[in-house]
């Protein structure tokens, strides 16, 4: 029996992977000619912080074949003011820096890599429909937030640390972020749950006016823009008339921050363990990761309301370790109560239900 996955991003092809692996005949159908063209050519960032284990090692104990990995052990958080908070690490990255895209190094490329030496079929090039897969693993079937971006290279920054910035006047509703990719090569992008507000030319403004970013970047090159729509969702089932939905499609990102990696990944994983093993899906992705996709949503209703003023309260330090980083601050706290989050999640479950896509 060939497993048909629709969509081969990173979730998809490690879906296929997990399957091949396991003795199964998987084909991904990528609609694009060339691997990793759904997101373009940017950098991202892993979470490795508050965990028990280093996220990079785990994936590879999962079968996974990834690496070129850049290690950030620092993050500087700007406010409105231009006060700053850094956050740092004692023992291990907080962060790792990946690439995406179509270069060599990117996870896209790897994967896609890992994929056909393992044996799987991968057809690019050719555009499926979501009822011809049993493993959906396409974008933009919702959306609920969107991303611009510029990449430069020619900078001279440190390759350890990110930048965040939270300023309502260049991005309403979201956040700015700085990554580097080694020393001489950064991704600068907005990223904001507002569908409706003048982004690109509000990103722009802060390029030019934000003295920090225009000093890195006055004798850089820019290579690239690249930009996404996307969405966040935590389902009450990512299976839907048999077929499994995993990464973007099945809106496993963290809803406040736009981390999708690991739960790309991990979906892939958890798909493929589902078919070869005969095990519930959803209990699968449930153990897993719920409880932060759900943490995640209360966050994102708290800072969705959030002023400038409110901003300010955030940067509690000059320096702080990320061992007594608190990701809900006591300013947040105050929000999420007010909150009726039950009532909102069953609202958000029934705007974003994927049965919907086939009625």
């Amino acid at each position: 029996m060939m497993i048909k996955i629709v969509g081969a991003g990173m979730s998809g092809l490690v879906a296929g992977i997990t399957l091949v692996k396991n003795g199964k005949k998987a084909t991904a159908y990528e609609q694009h000619k060339e691997i990793g063209m759904g997101c373009g050519h940017n950098i991202m960032a892993i979470r490795n912080y508050d965990l028990n284990y280093d996220q990079m090692e785990e994936f590879t104990k999962r079968g996974l074949n990834l690496k070129f990995a850049k290690p950030i052990n620092k993050i500087i958080k700007y406010a409105p003011s231009g006060k700053t908070m850094e956050v740092f690490s004692e023992d291990g990255p907080i962060f790792y820096a990946i690439m995406r895209g179509h270069d060599k190094t990117s996870f896209d490329v790897q994967l896609a890599e890992q994929f056909e030496k393992e044996g799987g079929n991968l057809q690019l090039g050719e555009k499926k429909t979501l009822k011809a897969g049993d493993i959906v693993a396409t974008r933009n079937i919702f959306k609920n937030f969107w991303c611009i971006g510029t990449e430069y290279v020619d900078v001279d920054v440190d390759p350890n640390t990110i930048m965040f910035f939270m300023d309502n006047r260049y991005c309403p509703k979201g956040y700015i972020y700085l990554i580097p990719y080694g020393k001489h090569e950064i991704s600068i992008a907005a990223t904001t749950y507002d569908l409706n507000c003048p982004l690109p030319i509000l990103f722009n403004r802060f390029l030019e006016e934000n003295k920090v970013i225009s000093k890195i970047t006055e004798k850089s090159t820019k290579i690239n823009n690249f930009g996404c729509e996307a969405y966040s969702n935590v389902p009450k089932t990512a299976k839907v008339n048999g077929r499994l939905f995993v990464g973007s499609a099945a809106g496993f990102l963290d809803s406040a921050r736009g981390f999708g990696i690991k739960y790309a990944l991990y979906s892939g994983i958890l798909a493929g363990k589902s078919i070869n093993e005969n095990i519930d899906y959803d209990k699968l992705w449930k153990n897993e990761f719920e409880k932060e996709l759900l943490e995640a949503f209360s966050r994102r209703l708290a800072l969705e309301k959030m002023t400038n003023r409110d901003y300010e309260k955030l940067i509690l330090k000059d320096k702080l370790p990320i061992r007594k980083y608190d990701k809900l601050p006591e300013s947040m706290k105050i929000f999420i109560k007010k909150l009726e989050i039950n009532k909102q999640l069953e609202m958000w479950r029934k705007k974003y239900d994927l049965k919907k896509i086939f009625s």
